[in-house]
């Protein structure tokens, strides 16, 4: 599961499913919340993990994502699946660029590993993203669902989520 948390200013809270099987990558679900509270974040987080059986949640612990981190860590269930991944550039706290989470879905989409539902939030979200400044220097701008999108991919990569295979 991919989360960008918002809460009640104009952006949305994003929630993405993706489905990882072996290097192959399937957006399967998609959605979003208009002004939620944290405890609406962490139910529908809770809710989806449920539901989809999720074994990692990457989530945005930059900027508002820090207290979105606190609150679902009080979650029993969810408290080991976290996975935070921060795209600020702010000194330490610095974990992962923006370029290399859309760098990621973009590989994907190049070698034809990844397959998208057909839902609108979803499709909408990866159509909405737009780069800006010059060649080189080009500044991603991603939608609330891109960004979750993004995260819920860095699952191909991770080394964590990668089942084992046990020889004998």
């Amino acid at each position: 599961m991919g989360i960008d948390p918002a809460k009640y200013g104009k952006s949305k809270a994003a929630f993405a499913i993706a489905e990882i099987i072996e290097d192959k990558a399937r957006l399967v679900y998609g959605e979003e919340l208009e002004k939620s509270s944290f405890a609406e974040m962490r139910s529908k987080t809770r809710e989806l993990h449920v539901l989809f059986r999720t074994k990692k949640i990457f989530f945005d612990s930059g900027g508002l994502g820090q207290g979105f981190d606190e609150y679902l860590e009080e979650d029993q269930l969810l408290r080991r699946k976290l996975i935070p991944l921060n795209n600020a550039q702010k000194g330490k706290e610095y974990k992962i660029l923006k370029e290399d989470l859309y760098s990621n879905v973009r590989r994907l989409l190049e070698n034809g590993k990844l397959s998208i539902a057909n839902q609108k939030e979803i499709i909408e979200g990866l159509k909405g993203v737009e780069f800006e400044g010059p060649p080189g220097e080009e500044k991603i701008i991603g939608t609330d669902m891109s960004e979750a999108i993004a995260r819920a991919l860095w699952g191909t990569i991770a080394k964590y989520i990668k089942p084992r295979i046990l020889r004998f």
